[in-house]
């Protein structure tokens, strides 16, 4: 299993970030950017896409700003519109599902922004991104 922990780095700590990485990784590979992205390569941007592209769980770090970024609400509805199960992560520190009557992400209908979905790992592999068939969908910009 292969988790994508996305959150707004204005309210969490590397600290926060390493512990609930530690919390979640059991047998699973977790991505977390500020601290995987480095050693992944230099671009940053494709080291994210293919984070999100290889993952079987979204996790959602729930904080003020959360969704209110643009890296944070694009990670968000890509990850919707892959159909990617999703976790929130809670301010107490409570993992909840997307079914739960918890869920803190309200989805009114037409509110929700669609974003492409990101091709899978393979197709990423086989994608030149000037002047080919299949052009990878950009993210916000830094």
């Amino acid at each position: 299993m292969s988790m994508f922990v996305s959150y707004s780095r204005a309210d969490n700590s590397l600290e926060k970030l390493a512990s609930l990485r530690a919390r979640l990784a059991g047998n699973a590979e977790v991505y977390v950017d500020d601290l995987d992205w480095a050693a992944a390569g230099p671009d940053r941007t494709e080291t994210v896409y293919h984070a999100l592209a290889r993952a079987s769980v979204f996790v959602a770090v729930v904080s003020a700003t959360y969704r209110k970024t643009a890296w944070t609400a694009w990670e968000f509805d890509v990850a919707t519109s892959r159909g990617i199960p999703k976790l929130a992560y809670l301010p107490d520190g409570r993992l909840v599902d997307e079914r739960s009557d918890e869920w803190p992400f309200a989805s009114q209908a037409g509110s929700e922004r669609v974003q492409p979905a990101l091709p899978s790992a393979h197709e990423m592999s086989n994608c030149v991104v000037a002047g080919a068939a299949h052009v990878v969908p950009e993210p916000p910009h830094a």
